[in-house]
């Protein structure tokens, strides 16, 4: 009885580390590094921003037109595609907006929200 659960032990963590493996392979061929914090939604990896970028953000002024919309702004929503983005120096896989008197850091490509500040 030991010897099998000895040998079921021994072949479940060879296949969840092989699975593991692929994982930061499809990662790393990405160009992602896996060491930063990473989520994927709907199998788009999307890295969280640096503090530097972050920091970058808080630090812009408020723009002087005001941008409202009545959807929630949160993580993983869209923004309506007439916002401004602004550029982050530097930083090609990141934009930010000011929305309801809120900075968000942006996805460019989708205009989804990757970070919440204030």
């Amino acid at each position: 009885m030991k010897r099998r659960l000895i040998l079921f032990s021994a072949a479940a963590l060879t296949i969840a580390s092989g699975a593991a493996m692929a994982q930061e392979r499809e990662l790393l061929e990405r160009g992602v590094p896996v060491d930063e914090p990473v989520r994927v939604i709907e199998r788009e990896v999307i890295v969280e921003p640096r503090q530097e970028i972050i920091t970058y953000v808080e630090r812009q002024p408020m723009p002087e037109r005001v941008v409202v919309i009545e959807a929630p702004i949160a993580v993983g929503a869209e923004l309506p595609r007439d916002v401004e983005l602004y550029p982050i120096p530097d930083e090609p896989t990141y934009r930010y907006a000011v929305v309801n008197e809120q900075r968000v850091i942006v996805n460019p490509n989708s205009y989804e929200i990757v970070r919440v500040l204030d």
